[in-house]
């Protein structure tokens, strides 16, 4: 009886995943949706939806005259019960973002979705651009600056709750640290070898198989302060912390009342490579013919996934929840629902997520200590710790602050390895990379954390 009935789940899952459109959005007069990033793709298709079925929605840009010609668009469709509202903010800076947030509360008004949508990638007049904060521009466009807004905003959500916030990535996450093949905490994977995912001396502690040819996160320069250019990679690498900090927000964020998801829109042609500097990067301008070919669909499909993620009922207790195609986005079918997808190794890792959300936090702190909600966690204070690798933290990701003292892998825990050779006391006790093979015994014989 109860394998019909997980067969029977499973069938409706896929079944809604591959016929749910937006014409099965709820009515959602009452409710307040703000949109970053809503004068264009998918975040303009996703604000159209929102209106046509009755919600306020908050149209944010950094342009204000292309924002209110757009919410002249919207009007046209949207139902005579929809509110269209005009916030302005650059989300690469800062005092522009707590401008808007304060803004935002001062009007009372309650807050049901935040669509973290906003994005750019390889920005024509902006490449290799830095903030008078130090943030390289994409890095605070796509995650710093969403973050920071979050968090101001995250009163305002609890209040409100049930309420949702709603990360979007990208396969380019899948690009920096492979799924399958790439490297997490415990052990290293094929971009240890290849290219680079996360760099660890700025966000990660033992590389995977991205560590050698593309880009990881750099655990040691989070803001992109380092990084010399604004392109397709350090764009992927925001997507996965986007990913990655939806996931750890979920947890925090348990019995809050707020529930978080992580959309993926899929390839979609928009004018979203039409803003980027294709000529000069040759990188970006490979991925924007990808998308615009047979490969890639419309907006309005693109869309999808970030509107069932931000309405759909049926997912309440689903906080944490990836909604997007299985196929790794590179292709648009199934797009609205929970089916399994082979995310990156990192964003299965319980200790990578905390870490990158506390050391995110710890970054955001600098820029604004009263920033709200923002406390490190517990276990954050021992990640961050420059002796963490001689520290050995439990494999189900919970230690409730409690760190042991120890060289490597134990029973039931994980030593955390030093990639930067700091203490020389890493998981491997040697103060330096573990090689593939180390790497492979390793793998073999620790207990893995469990999945988030």
């Amino acid at each position: 009886m109860n394998l019909a009935r997980d067969i029977y789940d499973i069938a409706k899952q896929w079944y809604t995943a591959a016929t749910w459109t937006e014409r099965d959005i709820p009515d959602l007069e009452g409710k307040t949706i703000m949109v970053t990033g809503a004068t264009d793709g998918v975040g303009f298709e996703a604000a159209r939806a929102f209106a046509e079925h009755g919600a306020r929605v908050i149209i944010h840009g950094r342009n204000e005259d292309k924002a209110r010609r757009v919410v002249e668009d919207l009007r046209r469709t949207a139902s005579p019960k929809a509110q269209l509202e005009v916030m302005i903010c650059d989300l690469t800076d800062f005092d522009s973002i707590k401008a808007m947030a304060d803004d935002f509360k001062s009007r009372g008004w309650p807050l049901h979705v935040l669509l973290n949508n906003a994005g750019i990638q390889a920005p024509a007049d902006h490449r290799g651009q830095k903030t008078p904060g130090g943030f390289e521009v994409t890095m605070s466009s796509n995650f710093f600056g969403p973050l920071y807004l979050t968090y101001q905003l995250l009163d305002v959500l609890k209040a409100t709750a049930p309420s949702r916030i709603v990360w979007v990535t990208s396969v380019g996450s899948q690009l920096v640290n492979p799924p399958y093949l790439g490297g997490n905490s415990w052990c290293p994977g094929i971009d240890w070898f290849m290219w680079p995912g996360l760099n660890w001396n700025d966000l990660n502690w033992c590389p995977g198989i991205d560590w050698f040819m593309w880009p990881g996160l750099n655990w040691n320069d989070l803001k992109g302060s380092q990084y010399p250019d604004s392109d397709w990679w350090q764009y992927s690498r925001t997507k996965l912390m986007n990913l990655m900090t939806g996931k750890e927000m979920a947890r925090r964020l348990a019995g809050s009342g707020v529930e978080v998801f992580i959309a993926h829109p899929g390839l979609t042609r928009t004018d979203h490579f039409g803003k980027a500097d294709t000529d000069a990067k040759k990188s970006s301008a490979g991925v924007e013919a990808f998308a615009n070919s047979f490969w890639g669909t419309d907006a309005c499909m693109g869309a999808i996934p970030l509107m069932f993620a931000s309405t759909e009922p049926t997912l309440k207790g689903r906080s944490g929840s990836f909604i997007g195609s299985p196929q790794l986005g590179l292709v648009n079918y199934f797009q609205a629902g929970i089916i399994p997808t082979p995310n990156p190794p990192l964003a299965r890792d319980p200790w990578a997520c905390r870490r990158l959300l506390d050391a995110s936090l710890a970054i955001l702190k600098e820029v604004d200590p009263a920033l709200p909600n923002a406390d490190i966690s517990p276990d954050g204070k021992v990640l961050l710790d420059h002796d963490f690798g001689s520290k050995v933290l439990p494999a189900d990701g919970t230690s409730g602050g409690a760190a042991l003292p120890g060289l490597g892998p134990r029973s039931k825990g994980l030593g955390i390895h030093d990639a930067q050779g700091i203490t020389g006391r890493g998981a491997t006790n040697i103060g330096r990379r573990p090689t593939p093979f180390l790497a492979a015994i390793r793998y073999a014989f620790m207990d893995a954390p469990k999945d988030i």
